[in-house]
């Protein structure tokens, strides 16, 4: 069985059906993830907070069991609300800033991943330059595949080296795809196949 990467840890204390046994596609269209994320929610629904916003984070402790915590502070549909008091907190918003490079010629005439449409419909017969190549940028070649005329990833690593090892290249700064079961980071590729080379005789 494949990795399921978009279902979320605890699905199975839950009981709530994880996404591989909704579909069988690695990319499933919005509308199964969006049902499973209800239904995650509605066997959550103690333990999650709508229409609140966290305005400030701080340290604070120590807790009963003597280790330091953190304190929410927090509106409640605009209003303030009673802090919050927890040992861990998890910030999920992406990076703070757009990575946007900066000593480029012509950066100015690129479109950042933040600024790109849900579908690769607009792009329909064009000649496109996906620029990166992590998660972010093999996710938007997908999507742009469907419509483009054709389409090239561009990235900055070294090549690929003969005589050495993929698995080995694919954790230096090779020619490879960044996987993130290497460098610890979210915005590198986060699932892929390398398939056997064969060497030319």
């Amino acid at each position: 069985m494949r990795h399921d990467w978009n279902s979320l840890l605890g699905s199975v204390e839950a009981r709530v059906t994880p996404v591989t046994h909704r579909t069988s596609e690695l990319y499933p269209h919005a509308d199964i993830l969006a049902e499973y994320l209800q239904d995650f929610a509605a066997k959550q629904v103690r333990h999650i907070e709508y229409h609140t916003q966290v305005t400030r984070i701080s340290k604070y402790g120590p807790l009963e069991d003597s280790s330091d915590g953190f304190k929410l502070e927090i509106l409640k549909r605009g209003k303030a609300a009673e802090p919050r008091i927890c040992k861990i907190v998890i910030l999920a918003t992406g990076l703070s800033q757009p990575n946007k490079p900066s000593n480029v010629v012509g950066a100015d005439l690129l479109t950042g991943y933040e600024q790109l449409p849900a579908s690769g419909r607009s792009f329909e017969n064009q000649s496109v330059l996906v620029w990166g190549f992590g998660n972010a940028a093999h996710e938007t070649a997908r999507e742009l595949q469907k419509y483009t005329q054709e389409i090239h990833l561009l990235h900055r690593r070294p090549g690929l080296q003969p005589g050495e090892a993929l698995s080995l290249q694919a954790q230096s700064t090779s020619g490879l795809p960044r996987f993130a079961f290497f460098t610890h980071y979210p915005g590198a590729s986060s699932g892929g196949r390398v398939l056997r080379a064969r060497r030319r005789s």
